[in-house]
C-alpha cells in the first residue's frame, strides 16, 4: 500500500528527528510509525512543512509545497496528522478516486482544530478516524456523531530509546540514592500544582529532588507564557529544571528516576509521558482524569485532582508522601510491582506492535 501521512501544521521532522531534539508527542510518534510501515512492505511519504526532500530509515520526505507531485496522486491512503487542516480540500482533490483519508488525532474534542468534524461535508471527506484511546473515541462520538464503525484505536507508544532499558537484570539498583521525581509533560498540564506539591514533599522527605523536563519548545512557542513558571523551578530548592530534551536522553534520565509525579489538570487523551515513565520503571501518580486511567492500564496511581489549586497541591503531595513511604518500606514488593508494569509497557506500548495494528485496520473494507 502507499500511504502518505501529511502534517499540515508541524515544521519539517523526519523519522530521526526525536532522537536529536525534542518533538511534540503526534509528530513523534508519526515518527516511530513510518519506518514500521515500511519494514511491513508498505510505501510510506511523510509530509511536513519546510521538510528537506530525502528518504530516513525507508521514509520518502518531502515539503508540503511540494505535494502536488505524485506524492498525493499515488497515494492509496493519506492519513492526516492533527486536526482539521486548511488544505484538507485542496489535498483530497489531488488524489486519485478511491484513495482513503483518515484522520489521526490525539487532540481532544473541545480543541478548536478539530471542531470543523461538527460539519457533516468535512467528515464526509474521511473515511476512517484514528483515535488514540476509547476514551477519546467516545468524546468524539459524542460530540461530533462519528459512526463507531469508522473509528479505529490505535494507542501511542514509547519510542525506542525506551524500549530495553533494563533487559533482564533488576530495576531499583538503576535509581539507589535519594527519590527523585520527574516532571515530563507540558508546563500547562500541571507544573504549578506539582512545584506547589514538592515544597510539602520536602518538608516530609528532606533529601527529595524534582527534575523538571518541559517547556513550550516543541510547538516553536516564541512568547513562551510559562517561563515564570521555569524561573520558580530554577530557584526552588531540591529542583532541577532541564527544559524539554531528546529523547535518548529523557529515557535515561527516567532510568535512574524515582517516580514520575504528575498532578495533572489537563484531559489527556493518551499520555505518552505515562507510557515512557512506565517502560523506565517509574512509579506514576497522576490523575484519575481523562484516559489516564486507560493508559496507566492498573499499573499507576490515581487521585482526582482537586479544583482548588491549594487543595490539589496538598492532596498530591500527601499521596506521592505516603508512595514514596511504602516504596521504602517494601523493595522486594515494589521490585516486582515495577518489573510487571516494565514487562507490560515494553511488550504492549511498541511501535511494531502498533504498526501491525495500523496495518490490520487501513486493510480492512471501507
Amino acid at each position: 500500500m502507499d500511504i502518505v501521512f501529511v502534517d499540515a501544521a508541524a515544521s519539517a521532522y523526519d523519522p530521526d528527528t526525536p532522537l536529536q531534539r525534542p518533538l511534540g508527542g503526534s509528530q513523534s510518534a508519526a515518527c516511530y510509525l513510518t519506518p514500521e510501515l515500511v519494514k511491513r512492505g508498505h510505501r510510506v511519504t511523510l509530509v511536513s512543512r519546510d521538510a528537506e526532500v530525502k528518504v530516513v530509515r525507508g521514509v520518502r520526505c518531502q515539503p508540503i509545497p511540494g505535494t502536488q507531485d505524485d506524492a498525493l496522486r499515488n497515494a492509496d491512503c493519506v492519513v492526516h496528522l492533527g486536526g482539521v487542516h486548511a488544505r484538507l480540500a485542496e489535498f483530497t482533490a489531488l488524489c486519485r478516486p478511491g484513495a482513503r483519508h483518515i484522520l489521526w488525532t490525539g487532540l481532544a474534542h473541545d480543541q478548536p482544530f478539530v471542531a470543523p468534524l461538527a460539519q457533516p461535508g468535512v467528515r464526509a471527506l474521511f473515511h476512517g478516524f484514528a483515535m488514540v484511546s476509547e476514551w477519546q473515541a467516545d468524546c468524539f462520538h459524542q460530540a461530533f456523531g462519528l459512526d463507531p464503525a469508522r473509528i479505529g484505536i490505535l494507542r501511542n507508544a514509547v519510542g525506542p530509546p525506551f524500549a530495553d532499558l533494563f533487559g533482564d537484570g533488576p530495576i531499583l539498583p538503576a535509581k539507589s540514592g535519594p527519590p527523585t521525581l520527574c516532571y515530563t509533560s507540558t508546563p500547562y498540564r500541571g507544573l504549578d500544582r506539582l512545584l506547589a506539591a514538592f515544597t510539602l514533599i520536602r518538608a516530609a522527605v528532606p533529601d527529595a529532588r524534582l527534575a523538571v523536563y518541559s517547556s513550550m519548545a516543541v510547538y516553536n512557542a516564541l512568547l513562551d507564557p510559562f517561563r515564570p513558571l521555569y524561573d520558580a523551578a530554577r530557584t526552588a530548592p531540591g529542583v532541577a529544571y532541564h527544559g524539554s530534551v531528546a529523547q535518548p536522553a529523557l529515557a535515561q534520565a527516567l532510568r535512574g528516576a524515582t517516580m514520575l509525579a504528575y498532578p495533572n489538570t489537563f484531559a489527556e487523551t493518551s499520555c505518552i509521558a505515562v507510557m515512557e515513565a512506565m517502560a523506565a520503571g517509574c512509579t506514576v501518580v497522576t490523575s484519575d482524569l481523562g484516559a489516564l486511567p486507560e493508559t496507566g492500564a492498573g499499573f499507576v496511581e490515581l487521585m482526582p485532582p482537586p479544583a482548588d489549586p491549594h487543595a490539589h497541591a496538598a492532596a498530591f503531595a500527601d499521596r506521592v508522601i505516603r508512595s514514596l513511604a511504602a516504596r521504602e518500606a517494601d523493595p522486594a514488593g515494589t521490585e516486582a510491582r515495577l518489573r510487571a508494569q516494565v514487562d507490560y509497557a515494553v511488550a504492549e506500548n511498541n511501535w511494531t506492535r502498533r504498526a501491525e495494528q495500523w496495518d490490520t485496520w487501513l486493510t480492512m473494507p471501507v
